[in-house]
């Protein structure tokens, strides 16, 4: 390694710190996070000193957990989870607008760890020699940077990844351009994980060692004095000595487990560490599942092929990797199979024969990993990987990162929340989801018997975003229409049941108190927005949280008085109105809310003039607030909504509007209000036609806005419309009429078949066709009829690509 081109490396100093750390009395392994061959050769290095303690880098806050962790009942995948609840606000990070209403900071982190983890081979092999372990990082919240006061800026969080320095070291990228290295994780199996070069335990070590002191000392200082890194290292050293101090015990009889960035931590560093936050901390080992260990679920310290890594585990040190890697294949192309790929066992060979001349080619004596996924594609994608390789990249995905869900001792018992949890759904006669492990549909009448308190139930668990319950009709609002009183839900267990519900304890110890702590925590965070306070202000009574009832209104009106945001203010209408109807069968007053919707209704049509010119991305948005704004006003019994407010501003808003989608939807909305007519629309449209071809191509636009705000007044005169339209494509010309085509395409495909329909008709009675069987008899041949079929049917697919 030291060979490589790197003017800036000098190689004696980075020997001279290899040998440094190595010949210790105390004996220092480096590791890496989820690595077989790492923990393989610490498990040997282990069972031979036999120390009496080990010194493990993990949260040190949890070391009294490690008795569970290699408890015979606990079986990996499992993580150490620690949270933290800034009670006092050491942190300056709460939320809220004074002291007396402040929503404490919330932090946590998972520790993972798999059967071939270093870290829980280190564990459980301590454990078996009658050793002690101890935990020695610093406790994550220790990390975050205090605010000074009056700061409003949050602390930069630290990197989620652990590597990134190493990877970003000029060391490592000069080796892997050197090597044709891809990703670290393809330089990692090349260099340490598969190889007779690394088979001798203490050869290893040393070229781990000397590998990560040379990426350190060619790591940018500013990265280290930003991920915490030092902070971290300065805990973990008077840990140690701590701990041996303690015990009374030499260097000599202790090992030290570590990452090997951390083996040529500062010893002499006299700064001491963080100090650790008072508040409420909590610990505890839960299960946890390969997929949330791999890359694919976001995990920064992430194992890119949790299955693929446990199987290289269980082969051993002395089976055959090739065969491994066959049955990997061949799983493979199983799955992809099932998903309709066109592969067989021919291409399984393939395969395996590709994936051998490539890892030949790039100099290894073995296939690694990316040896198969590139074989793979290379042989059985048929067409552009970017096109149509996503079957088989889901099939590689599923078989390299498994289903495997870990299960932890019942000796070490439930966490407050998780227990009242599993308490409710037994009284609330919902235990069959997880007795029988399928999906179960409930239906749920708020009227009868426990009704209301299954609802508020469910919502609960919804709000908190347990994967366990999915709202399949509400209200006449689900797929199948519904009832006011009545709620039908699907429920399904999930291995991310368990750690999710770990996560929510960071807010309370039952279901009921996690809810209101979160809500009460949104409620801050989204105090200046009308439509998100609203919404709030619905959950609370839908979760039956009547304490919380009387402040998501206070902030609900707050936002309301105060959010210009014309969609905000519409959406924060529509959950108003929702939550007025549900009240029938809540001992909640719905007079109480009337004068919330007028206030409301009107914040939302004065608001109508910052939208008149949004942006793109903004505009559909824009006109399904305009739709909702104007069913409140028309489905308004009790006249205390002024017509004319909504009226002045939507022409307004179209006069103002340089928008042609925009202010097609206002025009199309003021014929709904019936304010103008159909015609007046229709010459509107029509107007476009006698516009140079620069600005006629806008027309489609305009339409589309028509049509999207307004349906049935304007089919209300569809003659006009029809005409309209017919003037506008007579007077396009060819180039204009190209560009017109998918929004007039869009508008057109915005109308119910039956709508359609009606225009088609009045198109035939405007070219004379008046009879229905004339607009289905064939004028030319029956095969140019066919490709004539074809032909739109391809122009169709093409627009749809096209987002048309």
């Amino acid at each position: 390694m030291s060979a490589l081109p790197l003017p800036e490396l000098h190689e004696a100093p980075v020997r001279e710190a290899v040998e440094r750390v190595l010949s210790d009395e105390l004996h220092w392994f480096p590791v890496r996070h989820h690595s077989p061959r790492v923990a393989r050769h610490l498990e040997a290095a282990i069972r031979e000193r036999k120390p009496r303690v080990v010194f493990v880098e993990g949260p040190s806050e949890a070391t009294d957990l490690v008795r569970f962790v290699v408890h015979p009942r606990t079986r990996p995948p499992v993580a150490l989870y620690s949270s933290f609840r800034d009670d006092h606000d050491v942190l300056g990070l709460s939320d809220g607008a004074g002291p007396g209403e402040r929503v404490p900071a919330r932090l946590a982190a998972w520790y993972p760890l798999l059967a071939y983890s270093p870290e829980y081979v280190a564990m459980k092999t301590a454990s078996a020699i009658g050793a002690e372990v101890e935990l020695i990082d610093l406790p994550h919240a220790a990390l975050v940077r205090r605010l000074p006061a009056g700061a409003e800026d949050a602390p930069p969080a630290p990197p989620p990844d652990p590597e990134a320095a190493l990877v970003e070291s000029r060391f490592y990228q000069g080796l892997a351009e050197a090597a044709g290295f891809r990703s670290w994780d393809q330089a990692w199996d090349s260099l340490f994980e598969f190889g007779d070069a690394v088979r001798d335990r203490e050869t290893f070590r040393r070229e781990l060692a000397t590998f990560c002191a040379a990426a350190r000392a060619t790591a940018a200082p500013e990265r280290l004095a930003a991920d915490g890194t030092r902070e971290r290292e300065r805990f973990m050293w008077r840990a140690i000595r701590a701990g041996l101090e303690r015990r009374g015990l030499r260097p000599a009889q202790a090992m030290v487990v570590c990452g090997g960035f951390h083996l040529f931590l500062d010893r002499e560093d006299q700064t001491p560490p963080p100090e650790i936050p008072a508040g409420t901390w909590l610990t505890s080992v839960v299960p946890y599942s390969f997929f949330r260990v791999s890359e694919l679920s976001g995990y920064g310290a992430g194992n890119r092929a949790p299955q693929f890594y446990q199987s290289v585990w269980e082969l051993g040190e002395g089976g055959d990797l090739d065969e491994l890697l066959a049955r990997h294949v061949v799983a493979t192309l199983k799955r992809a199979r099932r998903a309709g790929e066109m592969v067989s066992s021919a291409d399984a060979i393939s395969v395996a024969q590709h994936a051998r001349m490539l890892a030949a080619l790039r100099r290894r004596r073995t296939p690694i990993l990316d040896d198969v996924h590139d074989a793979l594609f290379t042989c059985c994608c048929k067409g552009s990987p970017e096109r149509h390789g996503g079957p088989l990249r889901e099939a590689i995905d599923a078989t390299d990162i498994g289903s495997r869900i870990g299960a932890v001792t019942p000796e070490l018992g439930r966490l407050p929340l998780v227990a009242d949890f599993h308490e409710q759904l037994v009284r609330l006669e919902l235990g069959e989801v997880i007795d029988q492990e399928k999906r179960i549909t409930v239906r749920i009448d708020r009227r009868e018997g426990d009704g209301r308190s299954r609802s508020a139930f469910v919502h609960r668990l919804a709000f908190l975003k347990v994967p366990l319950v999915e709202l399949f009709e509400a209200g006449g609002a689900g797929p199948t229409g519904g009832t006011l009183f009545k709620e039908v839900w699907r429920l399904l267990w999930s291995p991310e049941v368990e750690p999710t519900l770990v996560e929510c304890a960071l807010y309370g110890d039952t279901i009921e108190t996690a809810s209101l702590a979160r809500l009460r925590e949104q409620l801050a965070q989204h105090a200046d927005q009308a439509g998100l306070t609203a919404q709030r202000l619905r959950e609370a009574l839908e979760m039956d949280l009547p304490t919380l009832v009387d402040e998501a209104e206070h902030a609900c009106r707050a936002a309301v008085a105060t959010d210009p945001r014309f969609v905000s203010l519409a959406t924060g209408l529509r959950h108003i109105q929702v939550l007025r109807r549900q009240l029938v069968y809540q001992q909640v007053r719905r007079e109480r809310f009337d004068d919330l919707v007028e206030q409301c209704f009107d914040r939302a049509c004065f608001a109508l003039g910052e939208a008149a010119n949004a942006p793109d991305a903004e505009q559909e948005h824009i006109v399904e607030a305009l739709r909702v704004v104007a069913e409140t006003l028309l489905g308004d019994e009790s006249g205390a909504l002024d017509r004319d407010v909504l009226v002045q501003h939507v022409r307004g808003a179209a006069d103002a509007s340089q928008v042609p989608f925009l202010r097609g939807a206002f025009l199309g909305m003021l014929a709904e209000l019936r304010v103008a007519s159909p015609e007046d629309t229709s010459s509107a449209l029509a107007a476009w036609a006698r516009e140079p071809p620069e600005r006629m191509v806008a027309a489609g636009e305009f339409l589309d806005g028509m049509l999207a705000a307004s349906r049935t007044s304007l089919l209300l005169g569809a003659d006009h419309l029809v005409n309209a339209v017919d003037d506008l494509l007579a007077a396009a010309d060819h180039d204009a009429f190209l560009v017109m085509l998918p929004r007039l395409r869009s508008a057109f495909g915005r109308l119910h078949e039956r709508q359609r329909q009606t225009l088609a008709d009045r198109v035939a009675q405007r070219h004379g066709l008046k009879e229905p069987e004339q607009l289905t008899r064939l004028s030319t041949s029956v095969a140019a009829g066919v490709l004539l079929a074809r032909l739109d049917e391809r122009a169709g697919r093409i627009l749809s690509e096209w987002g048309f």
